[in-house]
């Protein structure tokens, strides 16, 4: 029988930064083939929302990760010779680098534009320098030289002296380590270097020393040097890669608040080690999409500008996990399970870990559309249904028993003659024939509003469970999948505690268990995790109430269902490239994850050009929105959106005139139509 396990597998909801002990069996190599580049020489930028598992992937490059995998007698995910690199690190977010930001924001200086980044290269390179030789000492240790050599790592003898005597009389350094020729003594000075910049940063000391401002290094140089002096001294061997990851990328753009001038100048420092095209070292950034799609490409000090495919590859997280139009090559479900499986094995549940498919085994399927009407209508379902007076007693009669047999078919033919409007539907022949299914389309489309609209009549709690709709709900994004199991796990394990039920006689869970913890992980997701991203998450959750609440209002008031498509929105593409300030705000949200952003053409003679916009699934089971998107989405004007924009805090109240290019001001929000085409 399964033992009962003494917490919730999925309480720690933290990707970012995961024990080393852990590590090995919590990480999923099913991303491995989307971010192959990350093991290759060149420059790979690693993308994606919060959750998405940046990370997680940057952190199989630490040396503390390889060493245990080694330890535990499992091979390392990566294999043959990607498998021979050592990297460096720093993580923007935990090395203090804000406080550059915060110091000079404070106390600004003649010149300050240019020595503040200036400053930043140099203690990036002192740290990513010391960091490498850090991880050189842990991959090169004795207790497990075979990993090492494996590497191509060798630190017998006086080799590190050598490397040590040879790098500090670099010229990159401009005389600062000259008096350093060990490497014990390197190492405490490159350690007190940085221990002076953040007593600086932290107002602990007025100024910097005199040498500093004249010994401040170039961005990458130090690196190279480095790697130059390790090859020399055959400490690394030559077709060993080096690569640098700077992890948190986003933590430049939120110094923006702080000082809009700074900002970019930190990450054009970045660009420009890109731009180096250095061949001995090889750099990785992980970053949320928005804080890379918003920043500038231009290199620090120059006019030249970072090229995509050259200078550096992309590997779009979000893209990758979030599914297409098809199924059938849909990765996320395949890395949910793999994740799903390994938190139950280390949490002790054995007996799900090891099931064909454990996530069937906890979720079950999720009900059919037929089955979650029955539930929403309850024990009187014919009070469902809603008649028009001139409607003939017949059909009246007709939908009551239909409804009794099912309520879903009721609401479906009430919706068919409401949008027909014609007295011959309603002959006794014709109902009887059921019209409403002879179209397959038409049904299709119109389900989920049904659904919702059941529901409302009944004042019930739209019911989400199973494992599609987990995987649906969760977009491809591994935090939120972790969120909803975590909630639902919760009211399953606060269950079974109550009744004193054997775990494995509980399984799958409750439907109504399921759809409790979803709602609650989609208030989690709404209330906490956006507006704790960016500098206007409060206006970003905020725009998202205003639209789901606009969209619901229409899905569940719209009782012929004649536009079963307004789970989202749609503007013309030419209308939108006029109105820029709406484009960016758009193109931010749909950076941050908020919303997911996608080309289509409008069906009608004119194929004009267009974009439509959904909310992130999550967000569904709190604004009461379904999740499919089946039916082309509701076609607004441009106006409204701006409204929206404007309500939520995004956009100021002013904008262009499509056609004039002349400022006007927006009327009534209410006023405007939203079927504006």
């Amino acid at each position: 029988m399964m033992q009962r396990p003494l917490q919730n597998p999925f309480d720690a909801l933290d990707t970012t930064e995961v024990n080393v002990r852990d590590f090995v069996g919590t990480f999923s190599d099913v991303v491995l083939e989307d971010a192959a580049p990350l093991f290759r020489p060149g420059n790979v930028v690693v993308k994606g929302m919060q959750g998405a598992g940046k990370s997680m992937l940057l952190g199989l490059l630490k040396p503390e990760v390889r060493v245990a995998y080694y330890e535990a007698g499992h091979q390392f995910p990566v294999s043959d010779d990607r498998a021979r690199f050592v990297c460096a690190s720093i993580n923007l977010t935990q090395s203090g680098v804000s406080a550059f930001g915060h110091r000079m924001h404070a106390t600004p200086f003649a010149g300050s534009e240019i020595e503040i980044p200036l400053m930043f290269a140099d203690f990036l390179n002192y740290h990513l320098v010391r960091d490498l030789l850090r991880a050189i000492s842990v991959l090169g240790d004795q207790r497990h030289r075979t990993l090492g050599e494996e590497i191509g790592i060798n630190t017998a003898g006086e080799k590190l002296d050598h490397f040590a005597s040879v790098l500090c009389t670099d010229e990159c350094w401009l005389n600062a380590l000259e008096r350093h020729t060990t490497y014990d003594t390197l190492t405490k000075a490159l350690s007190a270097r940085l221990s002076t910049y953040r007593a600086f940063l932290s107002f602990n000391r007025d100024s910097l020393p005199e040498d500093f401002t004249r010994t401040k290094s170039q961005i990458g140089a130090p690196l190279a040097a480095a790697v130059r002096a390790l090859n020399e001294s055959e400490i690394l061997s030559t077709d060993t890669r080096v690569f640098i990851s700077i992890d948190q990328f986003e933590e430049l753009l939120y110094q923006r608040s702080l000082n809009d001038a700074l900002t970019d100048p930190f990450r054009q420092i970045i660009n420009k080690a890109f731009g180096s095209r250095d061949p001995s070292v090889s750099y990785r950034v992980g970053s949320r999409a928005y804080a890379w799609n918003l920043g500038s490409l231009k290199q620090f000090g120059t006019d030249k500008r970072l090229e995509s495919g050259r200078d550096y590859i992309e590997v779009d997280l979000d893209a990758a996990m979030r599914r297409s139009e098809s199924a059938k090559d849909w990765l996320f479900p395949k890395l949910a399970e793999d994740i799903f499986r390994r938190r139950m094995r280390q949490a002790g549940y054995d007996e799900i870990a090891s099931h064909k498919d454990p996530l069937s085994a906890v979720f079950g399927n999720a009900p059919s559309a037929d089955e979650r009407a029955r539930k929403y209508a309850g024990k009187n379902p014919e009070k469902l249904v809603r008649f028009k007076e001139d409607w003939p007693q017949s059909f009246k009669d007709f939908l009551i028993q239909l409804a009794k047999q099912s309520p879903l078919e009721a609401k479906l033919a009430e919706a068919w003659v409401q949008q027909r409007g014609k007295q011959d539907t309603l002959e006794h022949e014709a109902f009887l024939a059921e019209p409403w299914n002879a179209k397959q389309w038409w049904r299709k489309e119109r389900v989920p509003q049904a659904l919702v609209q059941i529901a409302g009549r009944r004042q019930q709690a739209l019911l989400w469970s199973g494992k599609q709709e987990i995987l649906a709900l969760s977009g491809g994004n591994v935090l939120v999948f972790l969120g909803i199991c975590r909630h639902v796990i919760e009211a399953w394990l606060r269950s079974v505690r109550r009744a004193g039920d054997a775990l494995n006689k509980t399984l799958p869970i409750d439907d109504e268990l399921q759809a409790g913890g979803i709602l609650r992980a989609s208030e989690w997701w709404l209330q906490h995790m956006i507006p704790a991203t960016g500098t206007d998450g409060e206006a970003r959750r905020r725009f998202l109430m205003l639209v789901g609440s606009e969209l619901s209002a229409l899905i569940a008031n719209d009782e012929a269902m004649s536009n079963p498509g307004a789970f989202g929105f749609s503007l013309n593409t030419l209308d939108l490239e006029k109105a820029e300030d709406i484009k960016h705000a758009l193109g931010r949200l749909s950076d941050f994850g908020d919303l997911y952003a996608f080309k289509h053409t409008t069906k009608n003679s004119s194929r004009e050009p267009r974009q439509k916009w959904y909310v992130i699934p999550i967000a569904s089971p709190l604004l009461r929105l379904p999740h499919q998107h089946v039916k082309e989405p509701l076609y607004c004007r441009i106006e409204k959106v701006h409204s929206w924009l404007k309500e939520a805090g995004l956009i100021n109240g002013i904008m262009l005139d499509t056609q004039a290019k002349s400022p006007k001001k927006i009327g009534n929000p209410g006023q405007l139509d939203l079927f504006g085409e």
